[in-house]
């Protein structure tokens, strides 16, 4: 297989990977609307990360803008349209 194809293939799989992650996050935004998802907000009780809590407010605006969402967390428009999802 030549390196051409081979980006092409490479190029493809990440527009794929890219839409099933913004179809994973609205369904995960719909179980928050619905009040089934985790609450990030208290440490969890065992494990490795026992009494740990993450700095969400400082790390969810950084990877909301990498994906291409709003502020809310939701794609945006322009990310939904570029995957061809909306």
């Amino acid at each position: 297989m030549s390196w051409k194809k081979i980006i092409i293939l490479l190029a493809i799989l990440a527009v794929l990977a890219a839409g099933i992650l913004l179809v994973n996050r609205q369904e995960k935004l719909k179980q928050a609307v619905e009040g089934r998802l985790l609450d990030l907000a208290e440490p969890r009780p065992t494990g490795s990360a026992a009494g740990v809590l993450p700095a969400l407010d400082a790390m969810l605006p950084i990877y909301y803008e990498l994906r291409g969402w709003t502020a809310d967390g939701a794609p945006s428009q322009e990310r939904l349209a570029a995957l061809e999802l909306a």
